[in-house]
């Protein structure tokens, strides 16, 4: 499953679990995650056409950077959580391809 998200200087959580997929496709990304660990959450800063896979089961909070304020974000996993998709699908720009 993929799903497309275009956000506007806004922090979006999403439940990810290990081996999806973060892409951003057009600006600037900020993650963080909230998990399970003891340590604070490595501040993960993608640029257009950088990835990152996640490593951990958690929510995961995407953030819009930059003076563009636009950012176009490509998730794509075996399972996003329905609860995720279901707060995610009302949002403006938020496309979900099977």
């Amino acid at each position: 499953m993929s799903m497309t998200l275009l956000m506007e200087q806004e922090c979006v959580p999403v439940s990810l679990r290990v081996g999806a997929e973060v892409m951003c496709r057009h600006g600037n990304l900020w993650l963080t995650m909230e998990g399970r660990r003891r340590t604070a959450s490595p501040d993960i800063v993608l640029e257009a056409g950088q990835r990152h896979r996640v490593t951990e089961d958690a929510i995961y909070f995407l953030t819009a950077l930059g003076k563009s304020n636009v950012t176009l974000c490509q998730i794509t996993c075996g399972d996003v959580d329905k609860t995720a998709r279901m707060r995610l699908g009302w949002r403006w720009g938020a496309t979900q391809h099977s």
